[in-house]
């Protein structure tokens, strides 16, 4: 459990926010790259500081859940977008929208605001074949931290976003980016991107021998059962992970 406070924040597009964390702390973290994912924990409205969970292992989770609901802090998953042990620094993108209390921590973040990091490092792995790598906006930034330290991929990449503001030009050798812009506020994230793919075969599919998706449970969930049962990936080379399920609101 490292703890640590914010630095900066900054709004880099209509959809995203970017917040600098700094501390002592910090120089025990690990950079992993790729996807490496944390929980953040932070204080929730009226508390007057923050209590986090001690347990160094998995066992921080039964600490967490005996907490008195007056003390319990909030805590989510993110992926660090960056992290510098030798700088203390950590950066992390966060994809906001109306309501939550991580879109409403991410948008008014100041300077000194406490946190907690618990990492839980990297689920993507090269496979060292042509790729098919997708994601809503949720997995935006683990995606594009796959982009920046897999410097060989060979892979076609779909990202869902909320709007054409929030695309990031990414041109590199062997890489075949395709941005959907969701634009309808009302949309379920992620359809656009599972329908491109599943409905529509508007993404060339020749070649891909391994997947990576993660985003909107049914954008993960549909896109690995077209891979698997229409395209005919074996189960074991498509990794997929549902970050959050829409209508559903983690306590």
């Amino acid at each position: 459990m490292l703890r640590a406070q914010v630095v900066a924040s900054e709004r880099i597009s209509p959809s995203f926010v970017r917040v600098r964390f700094g501390g002592d702390d910090l120089v025990d973290l690990e950079a992993m790259g790729f996807d490496q994912c944390f929980r953040l924990f932070f204080r929730r409205c009226g508390q007057a500081e923050l209590r986090m969970p001690t347990f160094a292992n998995n066992g921080w989770f039964a600490q967490y859940l005996l907490m008195s609901a007056p003390t319990k802090p909030w805590v989510r998953n993110y992926t660090f977008r960056r992290v510098f042990p030798e700088r203390r620094e950590a950066i992390v993108d966060f994809a906001v929208h109306d309501g939550g209390p991580a879109s409403e921590f991410a948008t008014s973040a100041v300077p000194g605001e406490q946190v907690g990091f618990f990492d839980e490092g990297v689920s993507y792995s090269p496979s060292g074949g042509r790729e098919l790598l997708v994601g809503d906006e949720s997995a935006v930034p683990a995606i594009l931290g796959i982009l920046d330290d897999a410097a060989d991929l060979d892979a076609v990449v779909v990202l869902e976003v909320p709007t054409a503001g929030d695309v990031v030009d990414v041109d590199r050798k062997g890489l075949e980016v395709h941005w959907v812009v969701r634009d309808d506020p009302h949309a379920v994230p992620g359809a656009l991107a599972r329908r491109t793919i599943v409905d529509l075969g508007a993404v060339d599919l020749t070649g891909v021998t391994a997947a990576w998706i993660a985003g909107e449970r049914e954008l993960a969930t549909g896109v690995r059962r077209h891979l698997v049962g229409t395209v005919g990936l074996p189960r074991n080379s498509v990794s997929f992970t549902g970050y959050w399920r829409h209508g559903k609101t983690a306590g």
